[in-house]
């Protein structure tokens, strides 16, 4: 089995601690600027027996802290993978999608090229966070990415053979797996719609996220739990239904408060005790 963890390389400053977090690391405050600190994860990784890092990006900017521990040696052999983050409104504010492809050429430029990236298959791989916003319409960023794409290509379908290739690297196209949220339980209970079908069908790969619960509300574990099964036997059904392939994800956390970072008061069941049964219920 691989396994692979989410590493976020934009703690480029210590205040990020206060807002994000209610404990103390026990390395103290860091920031992914700090070689040692890098070099502390990346050992804790191999130690633990992570198959590879996947790093969460979104437009240049974001990379740069990690790509300079890159230079330094970091990760060594541990093969990296991009984990990119398509929701933010500067990638929609240009019809023609110039910011999308000046993040897709940076990736297979500084990253995908580089002797240690991660493979499917001989392909390079490429995780895509939360690719459902790019369907949903909840909001004006999405719904400006909705059109976006669809004046542009006509379909999803279209625009993922797009993404693939401006992400080729000496002639070979990457391996995509999409984040789709909690999209095993929507199609289990069919209330999906046609967009959302045609966007996660092109992937190679799909993959859930921890759940997402109503805000301000603590959903008991045992409620949960029988949520993240039905989660995942949806995605197995998908997987089957459409001749992809579903890769579990499952967060280990710290405790069970909400976490205000983000931007809301969810309150998700993430104590190290809840670790091993989600885990088991992923295979």
């Amino acid at each position: 089995i691989e396994i692979a963890a989410v590493y976020l390389p934009f703690f480029d400053y210590v205040g990020r601690w206060d807002e994000c977090t209610g404990g103390e690391p026990e390395v103290g405050h860091y920031t992914n600027r700090d070689h040692e600190a890098v070099s502390r994860h990346v050992d804790q990784m191999d130690y633990a027996g992570i198959s590879r890092m996947m790093v969460n990006f979104g437009r240049p900017q974001q990379g740069e802290p990690f790509l300079e521990r890159m230079e330094e040696g970091l990760p060594g052999d541990l093969p990296v993978e991009v984990f990119l983050e398509l929701t933010s409104p500067w990638f929609w504010e240009d019809d023609d999608l110039e910011n999308v492809e000046e993040s897709l050429d940076y990736v297979r430029d500084e990253f995908i090229s580089k002797e240690n990236y991660a493979e499917r298959d001989s392909r390079p791989i490429l995780s895509i966070w939360n690719s459902r916003f790019m369907t949903w319409g909840g909001n004006d960023v999405s719904q400006q990415a909705i059109e976006t794409i669809e004046n542009n290509f006509g379909g999803y379908d279209e625009f993922v053979d797009w993404m693939k290739g401006k992400l080729s690297y000496e002639g070979i196209e990457p391996f995509i797996l999409g984040g789709t949220a909690n999209f095993g339980e929507v199609y289990e209970r069919e209330v999906y719609s046609d967009r959302e079908i045609d966007l996660i069908s092109s992937f190679d790969a799909v993959t859930n996220w921890t759940g997402h619960l109503e805000q301000g509300t603590i959903i008991p574990q045992d409620e949960h739990f029988e949520r993240k099964k039905a989660n995942f036997e949806g995605y197995e059904k998908f997987s089957e239904d459409y001749d992809i392939e579903f890769a579990p994800m499952i967060m280990p956390g710290f405790d069970n408060r909400s976490n205000p970072c983000w931007g809301n008061d969810e309150v998700v069941p993430r104590s190290p005790e809840y670790f091993g049964p989600v885990a088991k219920s992923s295979r």
